[in-house]
């Protein structure tokens, strides 16, 4: 055989043996040689060219693809066959109180979102939300709410994940700040809140608009007092960036609304403003929004025919607006955050920076005087309304963070704090060798802090309903 690697042949000259041909012709050497004939040859194995692989993988691929094409066509009948089976019966189907229960609760087929509860069951929780964590932190027009609700309920084909996400939000904020027993439990808090982050994508990027923003900060309100405070500050870092697009920090961004729509646009700002300034001091992290970069006024007050964010004494005529009230409280968190975490306090001497703190303990004493004697601590501990007390939990607890925090004297500033203690151990140590030690060593402002700091305990211990949720 001609070639570098001539095929092998085997020939079989003996019943017993086996041996290799080396290929030559017309004879192989072993036949010449027992003189014998070549009885085997190679089979052929010829291997197909490039272009004709290339062929039958082309042929491949074309019939798979016609038969994707089929059944995609096949898919598509059964779909539309469904879909006008579906339309004859809500045709023929009359208008029942039956019908609709079931409507409330149907999944919307056109977006895939989950059931509800009925409208029956949805309503009363909405309302007293309303009522009551929305009355003082008023992310929600009421009215406004009210008719999306039941906009959902008697459009079901008209359904969007945006306005699913409100619901969902709204149920979730409403079980989360609800005291138990307030009304028969329809789900849970997780369950809503699940509901919300499955969307959460679609709030995000979809066209923006009022709701996505009111979305995320119910979200944040949800993680406020959650352990990790991760999810908090990735969300109001989001709902400000939302917001700034849509101009909610600016006066000029809602001239062309109606005083009722501007409105509620400057207290979603604020709503976004309060959570930002406490989350960035829980976290140590610079606050997303500036104060420099605000043109809109703080709630009003003074109450007009709008209630929206005040709260009325025991006595039914002395009133306070509360979410004015926390706005200023946020602003002065701003300040204890730079006078204590910020980079540039950490350039300053200690002289420097208890000057500063000395300037921000004042602007606390200022806020403090403008609460009325009726929403003291002191007061509301001998009231018999727990629900304010369970309301002011809030706004006294960060006060009383933010003094302790310009005292040196909380341990979430661990640098002064363990300063501090380490001062202490050393003026124990003197006291038990006998020695003369005039007075124990203290933070600045010591003494308020310590008597603000019993005054809110008596408040808390007024308090039945012990949901971290207000002890922030």
């Amino acid at each position: 055989m001609e070639g570098a690697h001539p095929p092998q042949r085997k020939v079989i000259y003996h019943p017993r043996r086996k041996i290799k041909c080396d290929g030559q012709k017309p004879r192989c050497t072993t036949c010449v040689v027992h003189e014998s004939d070549c009885t085997y040859s190679a089979a052929s194995r010829k291997t197909p060219s490039r272009k004709q692989v290339a062929i039958q993988r082309q042929r491949r691929e074309c019939d798979l693809q016609s038969r994707v094409e089929t059944l995609e066509h096949q898919l598509g009948a059964v779909l539309e066959k469904v879909e006008k089976l579906e339309r004859r019966e809500d045709v023929s189907s009359p208008p029942t109180q039956a019908h609709s229960e079931g409507a409330s609760r149907m999944t919307n087929q056109a977006s895939g979102l989950p059931d509800l509860p009925s409208f029956q069951e949805v309503l009363p929780v909405v309302e007293r939300y309303l009522a009551t964590f929305n009355s003082i932190f008023p992310l929600f027009h009421p009215a406004t709410l009210l008719q999306t609700v039941k906009s959902w309920y008697q459009n079901p084909h008209s359904r969007d994940p945006i306005t699913w996400a409100v619901i969902n939000v709204v149920l979730a904020v409403a079980h989360h700040t609800s005291s138990p027993g307030d009304w028969p439990p329809i789900g849970n808090t997780a369950t809503y809140l699940n509901n919300v982050q499955s969307v959460l994508t679609e709030v995000i990027m979809r066209q923006t608009d009022l709701a996505n923003v009111q979305v995320l900060l119910g979200l944040s309100v949800l993680f406020w007092s959650a352990e990790d405070s991760g999810p908090a500050l990735i969300l109001i870092g989001t709902a400000l960036r939302l917001a700034h697009s849509l101009g909610l920090h600016t006066r000029k961004s809602s001239k062309h609304y109606s005083h009722t729509m501007a409105m509620q646009r400057n207290r979603v700002f604020w709503m976004a403003y309060i959570l930002d300034r406490d989350i960035s001091l829980q976290t140590k992290l610079a606050p997303v929004q500036l104060d420099s970069d605000i043109d809109l006024d703080l709630p009003p007050s003074e109450a007009d025919d709008d209630l929206a964010g005040f709260i009325f004494a025991a006595d039914g005529h002395t009133k306070v607006n509360y979410f004015r009230a926390r706005i200023e409280l946020a602003r002065i968190q701003g300040m204890v955050y730079d006078c204590v975490y910020s980079v540039s306090a950490q350039n300053l001497s200690s002289e420097e920076r208890a000057q500063n703190a000395t300037r921000i303990l004042r602007s606390l004493d200022e806020w403090s005087s403008q609460i009325p004697p009726g929403f003291h601590a002191a007061t509301l501990s001998q009231s018999s309304y727990p629900e304010l007390s369970r309301y002011f939990c809030i706004l006294y607890s960060t006060r009383l963070s933010c003094r302790a925090l310009l005292s040196f004297g909380s341990a979430s500033d661990s640098f002064h704090y363990s300063d501090w203690m380490q001062r202490l151990q050393e003026y124990g140590g003197e006291v038990a060798t006998g020695q003369v030690v005039s007075h124990a060593p203290v933070p600045q402002g010591w003494q308020t802090l310590a008597e603000a700091s019993r005054e809110y305990i008596k408040l808390f211990e007024t308090v039945t309903c012990m949901d971290t949720f207000f002890m922030r």
